[in-house]
């Protein structure tokens, strides 16, 4: 999880269907949201400081939201991992 914010652009900005965010007002996000956030070219993000404001509304909410949506990301990619291990150790067995 990353707290993230926006410097440039229109006073309210949203990513997806779930994400608003204020203009300088850093939120928590899953690490696989950030890292596609911070590549932006058209939108500036930032990780934020311990001196950027926060979402003051359902802050601890978001912030175990995009926890849950780490862990979630992680067991993702290990099955996907064994997955295929699964299938080029089959692969190599059947030559």
């Amino acid at each position: 999880m990353k707290i993230i914010y926006y410097t440039g652009g229109p006073a309210r900005l949203t990513v997806g269907r779930q994400h608003q965010f204020n203009r300088g007002v850093a939120r928590p996000v899953s690490d696989k949201i950030a890292a596609s956030l911070l590549a932006r070219e058209d939108v500036q993000f930032a990780e934020a400081d311990k001196d950027t404001p926060r979402e003051e509304q359902g802050f601890a909410e978001l912030e175990t939201a995009a926890k849950q949506q780490d862990k979630a990301d992680q067991q993702a990619a290990k099955e996907a991992a064994q997955k295929q291990a699964a299938e080029q150790a089959k692969a190599e067995g059947g030559n």
